[in-house]
């Protein structure tokens, strides 16, 4: 039995409509990819207005060139185009991306039933994405939302996480946002 984000079937089936080329079989493959080879993540990123940072959730998958060459552009038809494919230079792995805040979400609503090692960053990440408008208007739910990005570093095994939710309070606190 398939268990949906926030248990919302409707959610799901809602954003399949959008998508005429997949399938639950086609869902299964390329979630199944993801928990293999490919990666959910939440970065809290600097900028220069609002709360001087901002957060950032995509997907990641990573194949080898040889693989990727007709791997990719086949998710890619699938998935409505979205995303890009990038080479990586001295290597032979390629990536492709999904960053756009609304294409990663409408994704991982679809694939979450599906997921099984990335289901917690799945849910993290769509915690993110669905709270982020409203969180972006108040400095305490900004903070609860990068304390669930700050989670990824645990879950992903991140190594380089610079920008935490305590950098993040300590830039509010000196800029008398909070």
């Amino acid at each position: 039995m398939l268990k949906f984000y926030n248990n919302d079937s409707r959610l799901f089936f809602d954003t399949l409509k959008k998508f005429p080329l997949l399938n639950e079989t086609m869902l299964a493959y390329i979630a199944g990819f993801i928990d293999g080879d490919g990666s959910i993540t939440a970065q809290i990123k600097s900028r220069r207005t609002g709360f001087k940072h901002t957060l950032q959730v995509f997907v990641t998958f990573f194949q080898r060139q040889k693989r990727a060459v007709w791997f990719f552009p086949s998710i890619k038809t699938h998935l409505n185009n979205m995303g890009h494919i990038v080479g990586r230079s001295q290597s032979d792995k390629v990536e492709f991306v999904i960053t756009s805040s609304e294409d990663v979400k409408l994704v991982l609503i679809l694939l979450y039933p599906f997921l099984h090692l990335k289901k917690k960053q799945a849910k993290y990440a769509l915690d993110i994405l669905f709270g982020l408008n409203e969180a972006l208007q108040d400095p305490k739910k900004f903070l609860d939302l990068c304390k669930k990005a700050d989670r990824f570093g645990l879950l992903n095994d991140s190594k380089g996480r610079t920008i935490t939710r305590n950098v993040v309070l300590r830039s509010l606190k000196d800029n008398n946002i909070i």
